[in-house]
C-alpha cells in the first residue's frame, strides 16, 4: 500500500455545504473512458491523489457525499488511505474498440458509489472515470482527469487544485448581463417559456431551465455547454483497497432507471471535414452544432425508435456572462429547452442557439436553478407502466478538450476511444454527448434499456458516425 505523504490541516470545514449552483446536478454522473493511452498504474494514481491530500485537503475530488448529496465531508487523515483505496480500482481485461468501451461505461452507470464524487479505474490501456457532477461540469472533467493521468504518471503535483477563479461569478454574471439593461432580463422572462422545472427525483436531471414537465427532462451531461463555434465491464474489477459499488458494503448510487443503457461509437477523420464545408461561411446561418443537432433529432427516427418530441435540451456554458476570465470551478452551465420550429433544420436550430445566447437566458436559468435549491423538493409519486415514450433529447457537443487531447495515446487517431456518457433521465430521455478528439466525432449516447430498443439506439449513434449530413431534411 502506498505510504501517504504528510498531509497539511485542511483549510476548510470537516463538514461543508455544497453551493447551490453545484447542487442542481447533485443527480447527474458522468462516466469517461478513454484510451489506448499510457496510463498510469493504479499504485501511481494513489499516489497522486496523497500529493492531492497535501496540498488542497479540503479538495472535493477527496471528499465524500453526504445528506442526500448536499453536503462535502472531508475525510480525516487517518481514514485517507481507506478512502483513496476506495477511490482507485484495476480493469480485470483489455478493452477492444468501442463496444467493450460500451459494456464497461454501462457497467459503472449500474455500479456507481453513492457517496464518492470521484472514482478511477485503470487498465493496461485505457482509464474509466466515474465523476458525480456535483465536482463540476466540462469546464473541470478535461483538465482534472487528464492532470490525475499526467501527474500520477510523472510524479508532479496538481496545480489546477489552488485555481479557484473568481468570487462570487454568478452575480458578476448578472449584474454584467442585465445591470445596464433590465429589460433584458424581463425579455427573457416574457419569452416562450414554461415555468421552472425542478429536476426530476431520479438521477440525470439537466438544470432548472424554462421548460418541459419533470417527467421528461432529460439528463445534462457534464460538459462545458455551446462553444462560441457553436452559435457563430466486467464484475471482475478489483476493488484497490476497497469494494465495488453495489458490495463490499458501499450503497449503490441510483441511477432511477430501469435497465441503464450505453452506446459509444466514434466516426472516421473525414466526417467533421465534411460537416465543417457544409457548415459554409457565417452567411449560411448553420454552424457544427446545429447540424450536428439537426442530425441526431433525425437519426432517431431514422433508427426506428419513436419520434422524438420537437423540442431538445442543450447546455449552454454561462462563463462568457463573467465580464473577468475565469476557470471557474464547479458547475457555470445551464441547460435550455429549445423548440425550433424544424428540429431537423440545422439553421433553425442554430437560430435558436444564437438568441439563447444573446438574451442572457442561460445566466437567468443558473441564478433560477440556485435559488430553487433553497425550496422542499416536491413528492412525486410512481407513475403508472407506460407504452415507450417518445424521446425527449439532451444534447451537448464538446468541441475542444485540450487536455485530454494532449495525453500520451497510443496507436492512430481513428483507433481512439473517448466515451463520455452521462446518466440520463428517467420518462424517456436520452442524453447524447458529441465530442471532437483528433479529427474524429465521438458519440456517447445513455438511455433507459427497458424502454427503447438497444439495437436502435445502436443503429443511431452508427448512423450519427457515418453519414449525419444524409439525415438532414
Amino acid at each position: 500500500m502506498t505510504s501517504p505523504v504528510t498531509v497539511r490541516p485542511a483549510l476548510s470545514l470537516p463538514v461543508r455545504p455544497i453551493a447551490l449552483g453545484d447542487r442542481v446536478w447533485r443527480r447527474t454522473h458522468v462516466v469517461g473512458v478513454i484510451g489506448p493511452i499510457e496510463v498510469p498504474s493504479p499504485e501511481q494514481m494513489r499516489d497522486v491523489l496523497f500529493r492531492l491530500a497535501a496540498v488542497a485537503p479540503g479538495s472535493r475530488l477527496l471528499c465524500t457525499l453526504e445528506g442526500n448529496r448536499s453536503r462535502w465531508r472531508r475525510v480525516p487523515g487517518p481514514r485517507l488511505a481507506e478512502h483513496i483505496g476506495r477511490m482507485v480500482r484495476t480493469l480485470p481485461g483489455p478493452v477492444s474498440g468501442p463496444e467493450d468501451a460500451s459494456d464497461l461505461a454501462e457497467h459503472a452507470l449500474r455500479t456507481l458509489a453513492a457517496d464518492l464524487p470521484l472514482r478511477i479505474s485503470l487498465g493496461r490501456e485505457h482509464a474509466v472515470f466515474e465523476m458525480s457532477h456535483l465536482v463540476g461540469d466540462g469546464q473541470q472533467l478535461d483538465p482534472i482527469w487528464a492532470e490525475l493521468l499526467l501527474r500520477a504518471a510523472d510524479g508532479g503535483v496538481p496545480v489546477w487544485a489552488g485555481d479557484t477563479g473568481p468570487r462570487l461569478a454568478l452575480p458578476r454574471a448578472v449584474a454584467a448581463t442585465f445591470g445596464r439593461d433590465p429589460g433584458r432580463l424581463a425579455r427573457v422572462v416574457r419569452g416562450p417559456q414554461r415555468p421552472s422545472e425542478a429536476p426530476p427525483a431520479h438521477l440525470g436531471a439537466a438544470p432548472v431551465v424554462a421548460g418541459r414537465r419533470a417527467s421528461s427532462i432529460p439528463g445534462g451531461a457534464a460538459a462545458p455547454g455551446i462553444d462560441t463555434d457553436s452559435t457563430a465491464a466486467g464484475d471482475g474489477m478489483a476493488a484497490g483497497g476497497g469494494g465495488m459499488a453495489g458490495g463490499g458494503g458501499e450503497v449503490p448510487f441510483d441511477t432511477g432507471l430501469a435497465d441503464p443503457g450505453c452506446v459509444i461509437r466514434r466516426s472516421g477523420p473525414e466526417l467533421l471535414s465534411a460537416v465543417r464545408e457544409a457548415r459554409g461561411d457565417r452567411s449560411s446561418g448553420r454552424s457544427v452544432a446545429g447540424i450536428l443537432f439537426a442530425a441526431t433529432w433525425s437519426a432517431v427516427e431514422k433508427a426506428g425508435l419513436p419520434t422524438p418530441e420537437p423540442g431538445m435540451w442543450v447546455l449552454f456554458d454561462g462563463r462568457r456572462y463573467v465580464p473577468v476570465p475565469t476557470r471557474y470551478k464547479g458547475n457555470f452551465v445551464a441547460g435550455v429547452f429549445l423548440e425550433p420550429a424544424d428540429p431537423g433544420d440545422p439553421a433553425v436550430i442554430s437560430a435558436a442557439m444564437r438568441e439563447v445566447i444573446d438574451s442572457g437566458r442561460p445566466v437567468a436559468t443558473m441564478a433560477a436553478a440556485a435559488t430553487k435549491q433553497l425550496l422542499p423538493a416536491p413528492h412525486r409519486r410512481a407513475d403508472a407502466a407506460a407504452p415507450a415514450p417518445a424521446p425527449t433529447l439532451a444534447l451537448n457537443y464538446l468541441p475542444r478538450l485540450p487536455r485530454i487531447s494532449e495525453l500520451p495515446w497510443r496507436g492512430e487517431a481513428g483507433g481512439r476511444v473517448l466515451g463520455l456518457p452521462s446518466t440520463a433521465a428517467e420518462g424517456g430521455g436520452i442524453t447524447v454527448t458529441l465530442a471532437e478528439l483528433a479529427d474524429c466525432l465521438h458519440v456517447s449516447v445513455t438511455y433507459d434499456a427497458a424502454l427503447f430498443d438497444r439495437e436502435a439506439v445502436k443503429m443511431m449513434a452508427d448512423l450519427l458516425c457515418t453519414d449525419p449530413l444524409g439525415l438532414l431534411r
